[in-house]
């Protein structure tokens, strides 16, 4: 007994492991001298001596974008002494591609709360990731509780397709050399392009043929955008990968054509003073080129004043565009008292096209100068020649004799030459006052095209020199071939005046004219009809065959007409009224003749077309929510593209809907087209609702009626069904 109360007596537990709850055991001692048993109740507790055992399976699988659940399939773990929520796992090595909380325990895993969130997916198409863990209990570590869980990311479709598109330049272009196309989760032969909104001058085709609406990634190579004008366009395209959508806005911009010298006059005004510039003095357009991106270039500033854009004088080097001149932002201001001529010299480009070392010439005049020189500037057809006269060029009060008067050409003709009739061939430099009014010279172009002949000249006879700019305009022979032609080659010098046509060419389009109430017609102008005479005096139109759905009008005199002249058409005065009660005819026509100075031709016709447009119906009923088709459609000149652009008056309506599209576009040939009206929900009133479609905009068409479509929606059909001419089918 004394060996126990001397703790000599000792339990020692087996060394078998209990888990993670304490043992009970017992044992008996025999008192042999009492011959008594003694019993002891002895508690194992447990310790926690062993390391977890980790066991890294299979991997995670997560789709693209979305969060997957870490379980016992991937991880399971085993300690037999330590409790799952004191089990830790540690992330050493994290995911490059998402989302994982840097520590958890094992009981986490067991209740399925750790999340693997793929969130490293827009522009990248990453198929695997992985992470690293190390798993301990706090007191024991092992070599084998480290380990690695690789991550399957699987591909879903959840990126719109990258659309990239290049201008186009060229007035024929492969859609493939125009369009980047990418899509990271979808191949691209799977992809389906769409066209939203067409071209409005050009038209987008397969293999140069007729237009088409849709086509395949696989054939953007046979797909090709075609235009024969010059300027601005553009168009829509959808790109498709089945889920998600993408529009692209196409631009066209051909430029093909150089700027031109309209108008160069030259500035005149009294020593000392500022004067503005205006397109009355210089001026240029460019066909394919907005006026603002018409640049005038300061090669040589002037030498006796200075040259201002608004406030800040300009010098070598420094721009201005035609706007400015057009807003009357360019001025000159002379300072040098001794002066009586300046200039400027200057560069005219588009960005691509340069016209080199144009002179802007500035008379600086005295007080007591009084004459004045004039010019008109006749039109004539290209590799023509006319004959220059007293009518085209003068001088006003003078009282010298006409030899004495001289002028000196500053700068030679760019697209022909100024000669003496008697010495064809020979460009000359000097002539005088006489020889215009013995018409002894006459302009010759050599060109087959369209220009502007500005002739720069001082005028002199012996007093205070003038300059002044002398013009002809240039019209190009090459026309469509559908219009009246006729021109005469280079004059013989010894035949006398007589006329000449030029080109007549059919007007295709009517307007409603300003101060026209509404009327509908058109300006016939020297674009459009064109004579001369071959030593330069005006021409006559007779018309002996008169329209006969309108009339001619002469709006200077504020009168209909049947005489007129070539002036009258370079000033846009005589227009072409449809009668107001002419809604079915699709052309029109007259006859004439020209009459010139000495001879007339006789029997000429000038054609106009024109293209209507209407929707196919005044009033459709409607009959419930869904999709309805509306039919708009043209008669007359089909063979050019044509848009309508649609608006919607909702005043009378608590209708819930919306269209397609409010623009609907018309190809070559193409004579019916529609639009969908979208009705989402239909609020019934015990009133009869209604909606109003418009024909707002028109682009190489004419409205006529009905031009307006009203859409009913009754409460009740059976209640209203006899009161409508048509009733619209669903399409869907």
């Amino acid at each position: 007994m004394s060996q126990i109360v001397y703790r000599d007596v000792s339990y020692v537990h087996d060394s078998q492991e209990i888990g993670k709850s304490k043992l009970y055991d017992k044992f008996s001692l025999k008192l042999l001298e009492e011959n008594k048993d003694i019993w002891f109740r002895v508690i194992v507790r447990p310790i926690d001596d062993y390391p977890p055992q980790v066991f890294f399976k299979t991997k995670l699988s997560v789709l693209e974008g979305k969060e997957a659940t870490l379980t016992t399939d991937q991880i399971t773990i085993i300690d037999k002494d330590t409790a799952d929520n004191d089990i830790i796992c540690f992330v050493t090595a994290p995911p490059l591609f998402g989302i994982l909380n840097n520590t958890f325990t094992y009981k986490d895993i067991l209740d399925n709360s750790v999340l693997y969130i793929q969130s490293v997916h827009r522009k990248i198409e990453q198929t695997d990731d992985s992470f690293s863990l190390a798993c301990h209990d706090k007191y024991n570590n092992s070599r084998n509780n480290f380990g690695s869980i690789p991550i399957e990311i699987v591909p879903v479709n959840d990126e719109p397709p990258v659309v990239t598109a290049n201008n186009i330049t060229d007035k024929r272009s492969a859609l493939s050399r125009v369009l980047t196309i990418c899509d990271m989760d979808t191949p691209l032969d799977k992809l389906t392009i769409s066209i939203v909104r067409p071209p409005s001058k050009g038209i987008i085709s397969k293999n140069y043929g007729n237009a088409i609406t849709n086509f395949t990634f696989a054939s953007l190579s046979e797909v090709h955008y075609e235009n024969w004008e010059s300027g601005q366009d553009s168009f829509i395209l959808a790109i498709s990968d089945g889920t998600f959508t993408t529009e692209v806005i196409v631009r066209v911009s051909i430029n093909e054509l150089p700027p031109t010298l309209i108008v160069n006059e030259g500035l005149d005004l009294n020593v000392g003073k500022t004067e503005l510039i205006t397109s009355k003095q210089l001026f240029a357009e460019d066909k394919d080129t907005q006026a603002n991106d018409v640049i005038y270039v300061i090669k040589h500033a002037p030498m006796y004043g200075s040259l201002y854009l608004n406030k800040t004088e300009l010098y070598p080097g420094f721009k201005f565009n035609q706007n400015d001149i057009t807003s009357e932002l360019i001025s000159y201001t002379h300072s040098d008292h001794t002066s009586f001529m300046d200039v400027f010299v200057f560069d005219l480009t588009d960005g691509i096209h340069t016209l080199f070392n144009e002179n802007f010439f500035i008379t600086i005049r005295d007080y007591n100068v009084s004459y004045k020189v004039t010019s008109r500037s006749p039109i004539i057809a290209s590799n023509t020649s006319i004959t220059l006269n007293e009518h085209l060029l003068n001088v006003n009060n003078i009282n010298e004799e006409k030899n004495k008067v001289t002028f000196l050409i500053m700068t030679q003709p760019k697209h022909g030459r100024v000669e003496y009739k008697s010495e064809p061939g020979q460009s000359i430099q000097t002539f005088t006052l006489r020889d215009l009014y013995e018409h002894n010279l006459q302009y010759v172009h050599l060109k087959n095209t369209s220009a502007t002949e500005i002739i720069q000249l001082e005028v002199n006879f012996g007093q205070h020199p003038i300059f002044h700019s002398f013009t002809i305009i240039i019209q190009s022979n090459e026309i469509a071939e559908e219009d009246f032609f006729t021109s005469k080659p280079l004059q013989d010098t010894t035949e006398t005046s007589r006329p000449e046509l030029i080109y007549s060419k059919p007007i295709k389009i009517l307007n409603q004219l300003e101060n026209s109430d509404g009327q509908l017609g058109v300006i016939i102008n020297s674009g459009s009809l064109l004579s001369q005479d071959t030593e330069g005096y005006d021409v006559v139109y007779n018309v002996t065959d008169p329209p006969k759905f309108g009339y001619l009008y002469n709006n200077n005199i504020k009168s209909k007409c049947n005489l007129f002249t070539q002036d009258d058409i370079n000033n846009d005065l005589i227009y072409y009224y449809l009668n107001e009660d002419e809604r079915s005819s699709t052309e029109d026509s007259f006859e004439f003749d020209i009459i010139g100075h000495n001879s007339v031709i006789r029997g000429i016709t000038f054609n106009l077309y024109w293209t209507w447009v209407n929707f196919k119906t005044s009033e459709i009923f409607i009959d419930g929510v869904g999709e309805f088709k509306v039919e708009i459609e043209r008669e007359g000149h089909t063979l050019q593209n044509a848009f309508i652009e649609l608006e919607i008056d909702e005043s009378n309506s608590t209708s819930d809907y919306y269209l397609e599209k409010k623009e609907v576009y018309f190809s070559p040939g193409q004579i019916l087209a529609h639009t969908i009206l979208h009705i989402t929900k239909n609020k019934l009133t015990d009133e009869l609702e209604s909606v109003v479609l418009a024909i707002k905009k028109v682009e190489n068409l004419v409205k006529r009626t009905p031009d307006k479509l009203q859409l009913l929606f009754p409460d009740n059909y059976s209640n209203n069904e006899g009161k409508f001419s048509c009733k619209m089918s669903k399409i869907f």
